[in-house]
C-alpha cells in the first residue's frame, strides 16, 4: 500500500510558462514513520524529488520518463507512467475547494483554510490547505508546479486559490499510512547542476516491481 500511496504523497506533497531559473523548494514532511525534509528540484522541464526514505525521483517531463534511484543499493528504476496516471487520474473529478471561513497562522504567516475531497485509487483523501500570499517567492513555486502538471501525476497538482498563493501546510487524511502533514519550508533560485536530473552511471537499471492496475469502478 505504501508503494501505491507514493504518487499521492508526491502531488500532495506538491502556474505559467517553464521556469528561466532553476528553483529549489524544500518541505517537511510526516507520515506514519517517515518523517524529514523532502526537496524538488527544478531545472527546464525535469524534476528532481529528493524524499527522507533514501531515494529520488526523476523525471523527464519531454520524454514523459520517470526513474526511481535507490541511493543504498544504487539502482534506477523506471516507472510504468500509463499505471502511475491510472492510479492518480481523478477519472472526471472536479477539484474543489471549500473555503473553511478560518484564518490561522503557520510559522509566522497568516492563512486561509481550505479544504478538498477526492476519491483515487479506491481511497477518500481528505485534504486542508494553509494557504497565504506572504510566502517569499511563491510566485517561482507556482510556475515550479506547472513542470509538475506535465508529470505522470498532473492531474493532482492543483490549488485552491491563483498565483502567487501557496499552502504552507497541506494536512491529508484516508491514506493506506494514515495522516501525511507537508510543510512548505523555504523556495529558492539556485544554478542546478545538469547531472542531477539524469540517472547515475554506476546506477544499475532494474525493472520495477510490477503493482496491480487500480480495480474499476
Amino acid at each position: 500500500m505504501k508503494k501505491l500511496f507514493l504518487p499521492l504523497l508526491l502531488a500532495a506533497a506538491l502556474a505559467a510558462p517553464l521556469l528561466h531559473a532553476d528553483v529549489v523548494v524544500t518541505q517537511r514532511m510526516e507520515e506514519g514513520e517517515v518523517k524529514g525534509d523532502m526537496t524538488l528540484k527544478f531545472k527546464g522541464d525535469k524534476v528532481r524529488i529528493d524524499l527522507p526514505v533514501q531515494f529520488s525521483i526523476v523525471i523527464d517531463t519531454a520524454k514523459d520518463e520517470t526513474f526511481i534511484l535507490v541511493h543504498p543499493q544504487k539502482m534506477a528504476m523506471k516507472a510504468n507512467n500509463q499505471l502511475v496516471r491510472q492510479m492518480t487520474n481523478l477519472s472526471g473529478q472536479k477539484m474543489t475547494f471549500m473555503p473553511l471561513n478560518k484564518n490561522e497562522e503557520v510559522d509566522g504567516y497568516k492563512t486561509e483554510l481550505y479544504s478538498s475531497t477526492l476519491s483515487v485509487n479506491n481511497l477518500k483523501l481528505e485534504n486542508t490547505y494553509w494557504v497565504t500570499k506572504d510566502f517569499p517567492k511563491g510566485d517561482l513555486y507556482r510556475k515550479a508546479a506547472e513542470v509538475l502538471k506535465k508529470t505522470a501525476m498532473g492531474d493532482m497538482v492543483q490549488f485552491p486559490l491563483e498565483a502567487p498563493a501557496v499552502p504552507v501546510k497541506t494536512s491529508t487524511t484516508g491514506g493506506p499510512n494514515g495522516t501525511s502533514t507537508v510543510k512548505l519550508v523555504s523556495i529558492a533560485e539556485e544554478d542546478l547542476d545538469a547531472a542531477l536530473f539524469v540517472t547515475p552511471a554506476d546506477y544499475q537499471l532494474i525493472e520495477a516491481p510490477a503493482i496491480p492496475a487500480p480495480a474499476a469502478q
